[in-house]
């Protein structure tokens, strides 16, 4: 008797490691929407170009999926209750080096913004803005591979557009082509993700794990 409730202690252990995971490292729908917004930009950008409409909706989307994730994340994956993953050595590395280059290029393009006497024009004022945040949203919100991908382009993208501008197969290449990629593989990992927490979470009701906000 004594055994079997053990393992069932042990079974309750893990599949609350792995829904404490999507509190920080799985984000489900939020990946979902996070691949679907950046090939909505990809692709205003290459077939609308430049323009105010092109800004607008890039800027938006952006916002609202950074947003929009951490509401599904809160409201879809926290049923049970909030719970924190602890964040593995190694992943921490990464995004202290990906954000501290980010930073790094960050600093060198306001530099330039600064030289380019730039400050002083308020056209330029919402590109200096997004550049000079875009390590900071990177830090908080852009915790996996494919979310810094996708982030850190619809990012450059919003400071572009909102300066006029847009990117293209012929100014960027294979690094521009490569987006759409990286947002398809984003919508296919966040799929998979949802459909494990589904499983996770009549796992847990099994177990007897009360929760709430069933409706997932």
């Amino acid at each position: 008797m004594a055994e079997m409730q053990l393992e069932r202690l042990r079974a309750v252990q893990e599949l609350t490691r792995v829904y404490a995971s999507y509190s920080q490292h799985r984000s489900g729908l939020g990946n979902v929407l996070g691949g679907i917004v950046g090939l909505l930009a990809y692709f205003l950008g290459l077939l609308s170009g430049p323009g105010a409409t092109t800004a607008a909706i890039t800027i938006a989307a952006t916002i609202g999926w950074l947003v929009g994730k951490e509401i599904i994340r809160r409201r879809v994956y926290q049923a049970f209750g909030a719970a924190r993953a602890p964040w593995p050595d190694a992943d921490r590395r990464l995004q202290i080096g990906l954000t501290a280059f980010l930073a790094t290029v960050s600093i060198w393009v306001l530099a330039m913004q600064v030289q380019l006497g730039r400050l002083g024009e308020p056209r330029y004022w919402p590109y200096i803005l997004v550049v000079a945040v875009t390590p900071l949203i990177a830090w908080r919100f852009l915790r996996t591979q494919s979310e810094f991908i996708v982030g850190v382009f619809l990012l450059c993208a919003s400071a572009v557009t909102s300066a006029g501008g847009a990117y293209s197969l012929a100014d960027n290449g294979l690094l521009y082509a490569f987006v759409p990629v990286a947002a398809g593989a984003l919508i296919v990992i966040g799929l998979r993700e949802h459909r494990q927490f589904l499983a996770l979470r009549d796992e847990l009701r099994t177990n007897g794990v009360p929760g709430h906000g069933d409706d997932a």
